[in-house]
């Protein structure tokens, strides 16, 4: 399973390893938010303990 073409080595078998790419934080776009917003919103407020 080794040398599978399938399967990716876990890290490079050779070579400095490459920096982890950098985290992207998607926007939601204006639908996006109106939809979240009616869902938080159907949920209610939340009952103190």
């Amino acid at each position: 399973m080794r040398f599978s073409p399938l399967v990716p080595p876990r890290r490079p078998l050779f070579g400095r390893r490459l920096e982890p790419p950098a985290a992207i934080v998607p926007t939601p776009t204006s639908e996006e938010r109106r939809l979240i917003d009616r869902i938080i919103r159907h949920a209610g407020p939340r009952e103190k303990l």
